[in-house]
């Protein structure tokens, strides 16, 4: 058995700068390995479709390895299955930087297909594992906070890179961008190398199972979240926000030229300041520690909120109005995610917080894709009528308010 480490006092102590600092510097470098597969692809292969299935490839590993991922997560030691994770990226993406080099005159677009797909599995099993181990890191008053300083990170890193990533790809080219991505890996995976963890769910014993065991195990995840009715209409919301909220990200082009009356530039402005928003919620719930019934009237007021901003959206005509709006949407977006996940981690028990944080991630991966295609559809059949569906994204949006106020989700968001 390895020595645990004992629970910490403080919020910025040496375990979670450790693993929080990985995560910030890796991030970076994934979006520098997103946007350089992107313009390679499109470059090389001239192909949209081409692109689209790059992309894809992550993604579908998420989805479809999630609910195993976070069983596989609560049979093994978590910060083996961090680091392991992390150094095979890094090891997968130095790899296709150096075939660049050494096989300049070959078409590398299965390779890149092969790696993208690959660190696609290694993020399903990493993610519900940094969620799991996050509350063993850090206070248990101080979560929360955890959260939002985590997730705020991950989007201003994800800011930078996006932000960055076209001019260094002109600069420096693909092979260096995909090697800054491996190294910045191999830096997250030395970094968590040094943690202690207060890993409670399993020992460093290898657990063995039999695949019948381990799908048991699988279902024994969802079948936690099932059955408990508070937990899973807080699930069900925090999905159904996902899924309404993409037809209005989606749409938003058309929104801006159409009913603005602005010009493209408005498009940036607008996803701007919804990640300026989402960056503030996470700083609102880092700071703002509400408890028992005031937690829960928190929580579905910021439902009750986005839902309203989503309807509002659809009569608004003036882009700084629209502005404001966007913003509101992202901070209460902001707040939800943060909110939803420390529940989760709180009120689940430890030998189930992998499988449920792997089904939080399958669901959110899943439902964009569906909610990008319902958007486009739903804008075809109505003839661009785009603030009908705004505000029928709103309307469902709405429903949640509803699902919170039942009297096991109340008990729920109340025991926090």
């Amino acid at each position: 058995m390895a020595t645990s480490a004992p629970q910490p006092t403080r919020l910025f102590n040496r375990q979670f700068v450790l693993l929080w600092q990985g995560q910030v510097v890796s991030r970076l470098g994934s979006q520098a390995f997103t946007i350089a597969l992107t313009l390679w692809t499109l470059e090389v292969t001239g192909s949209a479709t081409m692109m689209g299935v790059m992309l894809t490839a992550s993604r579908i590993a998420t989805v479809v390895l999630g609910p195993f991922a976070g069983a596989f997560v609560d049979s093994r030691p978590r910060l083996r299955i961090i680091v392991a994770c992390d150094f095979g990226r890094g090891a997968l993406t130095c790899a296709l930087a150096a075939s660049f080099w050494l096989l300049p005159s070959q078409p590398l677009v299965g390779a890149l297909f092969f790696v993208a797909l690959m660190n696609g599995v290694l993020s399903a099993l990493f993610n519900p594992a940094v969620a799991s181990i996050t509350p063993d890191l850090v206070p248990e008053r101080r979560l929360a906070a955890a959260n939002s300083i985590q997730q705020a990170s991950m989007q201003a890193s994800t800011f930078i890179g996006q932000g960055l990533g076209g001019v260094l790809y002109r600069a420096l080219g693909a092979p260096l961008l995909f090697l800054f991505d491996g190294v910045t890996f191999l830096f997250s995976g030395v970094s968590e190398t040094l943690i202690q963890p207060r890993d409670t769910a399993v020992s460093d014993t290898r657990d063995v199972v039999s695949w019948a065991e381990f799908g048991r195990k699988t279902f024994d995840g969802l079948d936690y979240l099932v059955r408990r009715p508070g937990l899973r209409a807080v699930f069900l919301s925090g999905s159904v926000i996902n899924l309404v909220a993409m037809p209005v990200v989606v749409l938003l082009p058309i929104y801006v030229t159409d009913y603005l009356n602005a010009t493209l530039d408005w498009y940036g402005f607008l996803l701007a300041s919804l990640s300026a928003g989402m960056i503030a919620g996470f700083g609102v719930t880092a700071l703002a520690r509400p408890t028992g019934a005031n937690h829960a009237r928190f929580m579905i007021g910021m439902f009750a909120l986005l839902s309203l901003a989503l309807g509002a959206l659809s009569q608004v005509r003036s882009p700084w109005l629209a502005l404001v709006v966007m913003f509101i949407s992202g901070g209460a977006t902001g707040i939800i995610n943060n909110l939803e996940m420390t529940l989760l981690q709180r009120t689940t028990p430890v030998e189930f917080r992998g499988r449920v944080m792997g089904l939080l991630f399958t669901a959110s991966e899943a439902l964009a894709p569906i909610g990008m295609i319902a958007g486009g559809l739903a804008a075809d059949l109505t003839g661009r009528d785009i603030p009908l569906i705004y505000a029928v994204c709103g309307a469902i949006a709405m429903t949640t308010v509803f699902g919170l106020s039942g009297r096991g989700s109340r008990q729920l968001l109340a025991s926090v």
